[in-house]
């Protein structure tokens, strides 16, 4: 998974933003399958990256990502395809995913950061 860079106009700080998807096997097995995911934001503060926000924990997984000005009002949003429900249960499962956005210029720094599914449905 790609790490994404946004410069924070408001502060004038660079922001490392990272999709942290959740493994249902830890690890352990030959296969991975992701559960649940959450997006999280990094600062450099002299010594290291420390976390300054992060979204909600969702179901499914992020297979990609991007910043930009999703609704055209002048104001970055990051957007994310969000995987609900895979096809990996062959022909009796079907598969389903939705496109989340989240305001870049008011989030917060605890978990309850603004935003919020833009459409569902594929």
């Amino acid at each position: 998974m790609r790490l994404v860079v946004w410069q924070n106009p408001a502060n004038k700080e660079s922001e490392v933003i990272a999709v942290k998807n959740h493994d249902l096997t830890d690890r352990k097995l030959a296969y991975r399958r992701f559960t649940k995911t959450d997006i999280e934001a990094f600062t450099w503060d002299g010594v290291g990256l420390r976390p300054t926000w992060k979204t909600r924990t969702m179901t499914g997984y992020i297979p990609d990502y991007s910043v930009g000005d999703f609704d055209n009002d002048g104001q970055d949003e990051l957007i994310a395809a969000l995987i609900l429900k895979g096809g990996e249960g062959g022909v009796f499962t079907e598969p389903k995913s939705t496109m989340i956005a989240y305001e870049l210029s008011s989030h917060r720094n605890d978990e309850s950061s603004s935003g919020g599914q833009v459409s569902n449905d594929d």
